[in-house]
């Protein structure tokens, strides 16, 4: 019943965003999950193109989110800072780095999944990988994670 509860949030915010054709690309647990590592995330995390017109349309699509509070947040703002959190059932976090990862470096290799109707990008798992190196160690134990996958994946184990 939880996954269910999380996975409708996820779809919620991507039909949302997918709506005012934001760019962006869901990284962050839900990512991880996507990827066949299932774990607690109380957040979705999406990673946009830094423009002024896609934080905007960011913002803009998020108002259907409860509380709307994302009408209280200035664009210029959104794009000027690493990150920036949006309500809180769900709790969106909008980052414009992660790690060392931009929207650009992602747009390349985003993977498009068909979740229920609702189109949910998410980077390939390389590019996941990468916005996962930092000291956290709950990001240490999802990179572990995410290269097992890969090894599964290329059937080398």
């Amino acid at each position: 019943m939880a996954q269910a509860l999380t996975q409708s949030r996820l779809l919620k915010v991507c039909g949302l965003l997918n709506a005012e054709h934001v760019r962006y690309v869901v990284v962050g647990g839900f990512a991880l999950a996507l990827h066949g590592y299932p774990r607690f995330t109380k957040d979705v995390d999406i990673l946009i193109e830094p423009t002024l017109d896609n934080a905007t349309r960011t913002l803009k699509a998020l108002e259907g989110l409860t509380w709307g509070i994302s009408r209280e947040l200035d664009p210029a703002d959104v794009i000027a800072k690493p990150f920036t959190i949006v309500g809180d059932d769900p709790r969106v976090d909008i980052l414009t780095l992660a790690c060392s990862i931009r929207y650009a470096d992602a747009a390349p290799k985003i993977q498009t999944l068909d979740i229920e109707g609702v189109a949910v990008p998410i980077p390939d798992i390389d590019t996941l990988i990468r916005t996962k190196q930092t000291d956290r160690l709950r990001d240490k134990a999802d990179v572990e994670e995410l290269e097992r996958i890969k090894v599964l994946r290329s059937g080398a184990f």
